[in-house]
């Protein structure tokens, strides 16, 4: 797998070599992810199934370049009311 600037992207655990077959399948679900083919959740699926593992999928995800979209909701952002002010309107 290459990344956009052409160099090639550890899909792996660092210091761990994955299974050939592994590595081909979750690229392939990840290519029929990018041509449109499949939806987002199809290929998270997918790429859970062959590894087992959440963690996994989405160490591999975020390394490939297929981390969170970008019409993602930050749930974690809240935007505060105007507080109301003080002072009463003039007469």
């Amino acid at each position: 797998m290459r990344s956009e600037g052409g160099a090639l992207v550890n899909l792996g655990k660092p210091g761990e070599r994955m299974d050939y077959l592994t590595r081909y399948l979750i690229e392939e679900e990840i290519e029929e992810y990018q041509l449109d083919h499949i939806s987002r959740r199809e290929m998270v699926r997918r790429v859970l199934i062959i590894t087992g593992s959440v963690p996994a999928t989405a160490s591999i995800l975020l390394a490939a370049g297929c981390g969170a979209s970008d019409d993602a909701v930050d749930l974690g952002k809240h935007e505060e009311p105007d507080e109301p002010d003080d002072e009463p309107p003039p007469p």
